[in-house]
């Protein structure tokens, strides 16, 4: 029984790492001479450990049944789970790291790979020379978190990447979070190297804790970015780049787009560079060729930077359409579309220029400006109050349907075209006149809102009277001081 207990039980994983029951730990190693002895090793475990449990199981079935023969026959149930438990899945078939399910995708076929827990392991890498071309791969990371551990993937000499994905394959990354260990252990330096068509959908890359720039580095082909996708760095640290011409096979240049169902948040500096070395023909049309559109709804918390051989990138191929941003997007707001400056809280929203007009129904001074134009989602300040004989003013209301006055202070403008409409009150002055009784009601005279109501001033009295009512002028009954007044 103790013998069983204090086993260390190991299973080799496909792609050098080695996890064990009874005793947790892992390993890597890239020697196949003691990978070919561990499978022996393991092998021979495993027999020992089958044979034991028979001979307990036989135990059972010969005598009476005690809890350590319940507990060995537990142990062996859970080791043969934990030795099939797959980490990715395509179809029905399960693989032991999420690299063998990557290898197992065929060009010309799409293919799925869902993540079936939190998993960790290797680099994952699609590389030209090893024949990964025409590849359409999806990963739904199906709500769980991969942690790249390393080895690092990447080129030769420059394999310092979680995810190295080359041009002429369809990549989509989706549900769920990618990060990765210390670069000191895992020699993870940039978590994504683009060169495909990749498409990221509610997806994280969280590469905070590495301290490093670039969670994304887009060298070539697109990056289309969708839904609640979180982009993160480290303070001051960037976010994602757009590099033009890193080599000539990569003149095709890159496009990099936030489309319009985007709401999530880019946590780093964006960096728009491009390179001019021996190995480049020609960068004179980085402007067409290295492509940044933001729509949606997401937020970003960073700069735009310039890098390499671009010493200003205001006429830079950047077109901001909507989002908020802690740094002013001006420059790169196309025609069409404004800026809304929110003081309070230091951000900057971008969105379809919308007019709004004011009407102030007959009241003075007259509106100026008689419009003003804002980002859709932005406020607008109030025009000078206006004044109209006979009435008081009861705020601008944005139609007769309107429920409440628009509230400059809270309200956004979402409307093209809206007019906001001063909304007047009629007043009536009330005079009373006691008729010789006492006392005189203070004040005499005041001003109503028409449909308001009265309070009765205080019951006059007057010598040898009964007092019979407050009476309007040519009225034939006295007045009801819960009527509205009109």
């Amino acid at each position: 029984m103790l013998y069983i207990l204090s086993m260390n039980i190991e299973f080799k994983k496909r792609n050098g790492s080695t996890t064990s029951v009874g005793s947790a730990r892992l390993m890597n190693s890239k020697d196949s001479d003691r990978d070919f002895l561990d499978h022996l090793f393991l092998s021979k475990r495993i027999f020992l450990f089958i044979q034991c449990s028979i001979r307990k199981l036989r135990v059972i079935m010969s005598r009476k049944i005690h809890l350590s023969h319940i507990l060995i026959l537990a142990i062996f149930l859970m080791t043969i789970s934990a030795a099939s438990a797959g980490v990715a899945q395509i179809g029905s078939t399960e693989y032991d790291t999420l690299v063998e399910a990557v290898d197992a995708a065929v060009p010309g076929t799409p293919v799925t790979i869902k993540l079936l827990s939190d998993a960790s392991g290797a680099g994952i890498g699609l590389f030209n020379k090893d024949g990964d071309t025409n590849l359409d791969i999806t990963i739904d990371f199906n709500g769980y978190t991969y942690t790249c551990i390393g080895p690092a993937t990447g080129s030769t000499n420059t394999e310092t990447q979680a995810f190295h994905l080359e041009k002429g394959n369809k990549v989509t990354l989706m549900n769920g979070t990618i990060t990765s260990t210390d670069p000191a252990e895992s020699n993870v330096k940039m978590l994504v190297q683009n060169y495909c068509d990749l498409t990221l959908d509610n997806i994280t890359l969280d590469f905070v804790a590495s301290g490093r720039d670039y969670a994304l580095s887009n060298n070539f082909g697109s990056a289309l970015i969708k839904g609640d996708t979180n982009i993160k760095v480290a303070d001051g640290k960037t976010a994602f780049d757009l590099w033009y011409g890193m080599f000539d096979a990569y003149a095709g240049g890159i496009s990099v787009t936030f489309d319009d169902s985007f709401n999530g948040t880019v946590e780093g500096n964006i960096e728009y560079g491009a390179k001019n070395t021996s190995t480049t023909t020609n960068n004179s049309d980085w402007k067409d060729k290295t492509a940044l559109s933001i729509s949606g709804n997401g937020t970003f918390n960073g700069t735009f930077k310039n890098e390499g051989v671009l010493t200003d990138i205001t006429e830079a191929n950047i077109a901001i359409t909507a989002g908020t941003f802690t740094t002013d997007p001006t420059t790169y707001v196309p025609d069409g579309y404004s800026v809304y400056n929110d003081a309070t809280a230091g951000t900057y929203l971008v969105g379809k220029t919308l007019t709004v007009y004011f009407d102030s129904d007959g009241g003075t001074p007259s509106p100026d400006p008689a419009s003003v134009t804002v980002a859709a989602g932005g406020k607008i300040s109030a025009p000078t109050e206006p004044s109209k004989t006979g009435y008081t003013f009861s705020g601008w209301w944005a139609g007769e349907s309107a429920e409440a006055a628009f509230d400059f202070d809270n309200d956004v403008v979402t409307e093209d075209n809206m007019t906001l409409t001063a909304r007047w009150t009629r007043m009536y002055n009330v005079t009373y006149d006691v008729d010789g009784g006492a006392p005189t009601p203070e004040p005499t005279a005041t001003a109503v809102p028409e449909n308001s109501t009265l309070t009765a001033p205080t019951e006059p009295t007057k010598e040898g009277y009964d007092f019979n009512g407050w009476w309007a002028e040519n009225a034939t009954e006295a007045y009801n001081f819960s009527a509205p007044v009109t």
